[in-house]
């Protein structure tokens, strides 16, 4: 989501911590695992993605929220030559 549309939505982003009012949300991320693999079919693959993150939210205020993802992504099926697992 692009600034722009976080003001449109209503939300005002700080850059300098010491302008943040108390209220202010910080969200901190963490990728801890980010696993890519092709799912082989007879003449396709699928890149499969494992994917774990953590996300935190906190405020000065002493809101403190720590919540963990996980993730399985893949792509529409590729074409795969015959040397491409081989």
């Amino acid at each position: 989501m692009s600034l722009s549309n976080r003001q449109a939505a209503g939300f005002r982003m700080v850059t300098d911590p010491a302008k943040a009012t108390p209220a202010a949300l910080r969200i901190d991320g963490v990728l801890l695992q980010f696993f890519l693999e092709p799912a082989i079919g007879a003449v396709t693959f699928t890149p499969e993605a494992d994917i774990e993150l953590t996300l935190v939210a906190s405020s000065q205020s002493g809101l403190y929220a720590e919540r963990r993802f996980y993730l399985k992504a893949g792509r529409s099926r590729w074409p795969a030559p015959r040397t491409t697992f081989v």
